[in-house]
């Protein structure tokens, strides 16, 4: 049954639409790796670092769907290099220069309005936090 339900994904089955109980770890590895948005119908306790990880390298903004356990500083550079609007994800602890600036540059220009808030807040909290060292 396990291996239908993986070909049937595989193929573009949306993961939403298999039964909860019946969604194995295998079942949504494959669902994420098909479709990045299928995260979201993972459920949480069967989310793994794998998964999210190609998740958010495809879709920065599926960091959203990231257990914060699971926000690993790897998991959080693919998602903002994917998409910069992801930094409103990532944990402040993990946040640098470097990574705020991929953020600002990864943009597309509808999207800076937004992220210029986020891009000040974020550097004003680095030199707070007496982080200069990364700029």
């Amino acid at each position: 049954m396990e291996e239908r339900i993986i070909k049937a994904v595989g193929g573009g089955y949306p993961l939403y639409l298999v039964p909860r109980r019946l969604r194995k770890e295998s079942v949504c590895l494959v669902s994420v790796q098909k479709d990045a948005f299928m995260l979201r119908y993972v459920p949480r306790p069967k989310r793994t670092e794998e998964m999210c990880l190609d998740a958010c390298f495809k879709v920065g903004g599926m960091l959203e769907h990231v257990p914060i356990k699971l926000r690993t500083e790897r998991i959080c550079c693919a998602a903002v290099k994917s998409g910069g609007l992801a930094l409103k994800y990532v944990p402040a602890r993990l946040r640098t220069a470097k990574m705020i600036l991929t953020a600002a540059t990864t943009c597309e220009q509808w999207e800076k309005s937004f992220l210029k808030k986020s891009v000040s807040d974020a550097l004003c909290a680095l030199i707070e936090n007496g982080s200069e060292k990364y700029l």
